[in-house]
């Protein structure tokens, strides 16, 4: 049996990280200077986004962004759309919607116009969150989405992007349409400070959606026990994260695998520190972060060095030592599709896990640790493991 103790919900997880790590980092990001280079990275401590998540909750209440739907079949949940890249308001808005009681739709970035105006009117979403990139797919598909009546735009580092939508926006204005800064949400709600409801662990607490490759997005309801279930399973099975933990968030958020390991890393108190928004600049942000967990997949070695004649060897070279690589293994059949995560220490260059896993899995973790996959496999449980992991 997995036991959360006090966490029952996404916000009691992130409360557990708060109190241990108040005043340590919590979400970092790069400032890119005025000559386009990204300098160190810059930190939010727990503190700082426990208080700016309140905000933001607060004035998402008060400015009524997530009214209770009318759906029966909706039970009068509240919805927020988010559209954008990871960083750290779409972390921020989301723990505020953990707060309040609102349901994440998360759209993948990539999404086109047609996916989007689908997702929008399926969940009747009021509200959408985006960063000044995603705006103007939004601002073309408002006609056909009379139910969307706010886009909140988050902070931008990018001009071109910002002057892009509002030129788009004053030439053919929606008039339907509020849009309105991320911190006017946050300012709002310091002037205007709400009570947040009891949360039920059983809540719905995201709707996840394919990525609308092969016809329109499925979506799947996911409650707060459903996440936390399996984050406490992940790190009972190895992914066990430490207060002392770096992350490198760059796997989409719209993606339940990184929520996860987010999850995991808030039940610690642990930081996570955004990329750039661009994976061909993944290297100089692991460069610049030393990330200690590094989640992954095989098609991320080479898009992260897509010129060098041995991708996983440059991409090792980046890493910290010790650093733990987190896998979302999948082995694919006609009928079915299983994944695995698993935490990997790599200073003792061995797997924590061998039950089940493909081949090719093997090689790639070979390729990149030189990890002498088929011989000197440990448990989780064994010394040089739990060395790293934390494991008992």
């Amino acid at each position: 049996m997995i036991s959360g103790g006090s966490v029952k919900t996404l916000h009691d997880n992130f409360m557990k990280g708060w109190s241990v790590s108040k005043n340590e980092p919590c979400l970092g990001h790069r400032p890119v200077g005025a000559d386009g280079k990204a300098g160190p990275y810059v930190w939010q401590t727990y503190d700082q986004v426990k208080t700016r998540m309140e905000n933001f909750g607060s004035g998402m209440m008060h400015l009524d962004l997530a009214p209770a739907s009318h759906d029966p079949e909706a039970e009068g949940m509240r919805f927020i759309g988010f559209y954008a890249k990871n960083c750290e308001e779409w972390v921020i808005a989301a723990q505020a919607c953990n707060k309040f009681g609102v349901v994440v739709v998360p759209l993948y970035d990539t999404l086109g116009a047609t996916a989007v105006k689908y997702v929008v009117n399926q969940t009747q979403l009021s509200t959408i969150i985006c960063s000044g990139a995603e705006v103007p797919t939004v601002l073309d598909v408002a006609s056909q989405c009379r139910c969307l009546l706010n886009v909140v735009v988050m902070s931008t580092a990018d001009p071109a992007a910002d002057k892009k939508w509002r030129s788009q926006y004053e030439a053919k204005p929606q008039h339907h349409l509020y849009i309105r800064q991320f911190a006017e949400i946050e300012e709002a709600g310091e002037a205007n400070p709400a009570d947040a409801p009891e949360i039920d662990a059983s809540a719905v607490a995201t709707f996840c959606y394919t990525s609308g490759t092969t016809g329109d997005p499925k979506g799947a309801m996911l409650t707060h026990d459903n996440i936390v279930t399996d984050m406490l399973a992940a790190i009972s099975t190895g992914v066990n994260t430490r207060q002392n933990d770096v992350h490198i968030s760059y796997l989409p958020l719209a993606h339940m695998f990184e929520r996860i390991v987010q999850e995991a890393l808030f039940h610690n108190g642990a930081r996570i520190g955004f990329y750039q928004g661009d994976t061909t600049k993944l290297l100089n942000d692991i460069g610049a972060l030393h990330p200690t967990i590094f989640p992954s997949v095989p098609r991320l070695v080479r898009a992260a060095a897509p010129t060098a004649p041995q991708p996983a060897g440059v991409l090792r070279s980046h890493l910290s030592s010790p650093v733990a690589l987190v896998l979302c293994a999948r082995s694919s059949t006609r009928s079915t599709t299983k994944s695995w995560p698993v935490r990997w220490p790599v200073a003792s260059r061995r797997c924590c896990s061998r039950r089940r896993w493909p081949r090719r899995w093997m090689a790639f973790a070979k390729a990149i640790w030189s990890t002498p996959c088929g011989t000197n496999w440990c448990s989780p449980r064994s010394a040089s493991a739990s060395a790293l992991t934390g494991a008992a």
